[in-house]
């Protein structure tokens, strides 16, 4: 997958902060369950999508920095 090559040789040199690191540092700033994830290459921004109770919340972090670009939901 193109996403998913982009990421590894983004990762590889220094570019993007690793999924893992992204993952961690998105779970400690909501207090739900995560449901999915994606990577964009053309903004370098990761995307996480939770679930707490009935409701969905979708993060969106740069890739670059870690910190936390967009949010929707509650």
């Amino acid at each position: 997958m193109p996403e998913q090559d982009a990421l590894r040789n983004g990762v590889r040199s220094g570019e993007y902060i690793p999924y893992q690191e992204m993952r961690a540092r998105a779970q400690g700033r909501v207090d739900g369950q995560m449901i999915g994830s994606e990577f964009d290459p053309g903004t370098g921004r990761y995307r996480f999508k939770f679930q707490r109770g009935g409701s969905v919340i979708w993060m969106d972090m740069d890739g670059r920095t870690g910190r936390e670009v967009g949010r929707v939901g509650q």
